[in-house]
């Protein structure tokens, strides 16, 4: 099955927060309670792809800035990140 792959502008990237990310990565997984919580929050597959996703969301945010051209991304991509965000602002 092929993916859709959707272009989402700078401002709808800035739109997800993803700062709360990485502000918040260090507090919420150097605890054991964040740790289960984040284990019974994401199955297998989300875990390991969120090292990826942080490493973009550090760039985005501390380094180089969100893209002016956007990202480019899958919708189920997407909603994932939603999902990472509004994990780490709950906690």
């Amino acid at each position: 099955m092929a993916t859709i792959e959707i272009r989402f502008n700078s401002d709808e990237v800035a739109s997800l927060q993803t700062s709360i990310v990485v502000e918040c990565k260090e507090r919420v997984l150097g605890t054991g309670c964040g740790k289960r919580s984040f284990k019974e929050a994401f199955t297998d597959t989300e875990r390991r792809r969120f090292p990826w996703f942080y490493k973009k969301f550090y760039n985005w945010y501390l380094v180089k800035g969100i893209p002016d051209t956007g990202v480019v991304m899958s919708i189920v991509d997407w909603e994932l990140c939603k999902r990472y965000v509004n994990f780490f602002a709950s906690y």
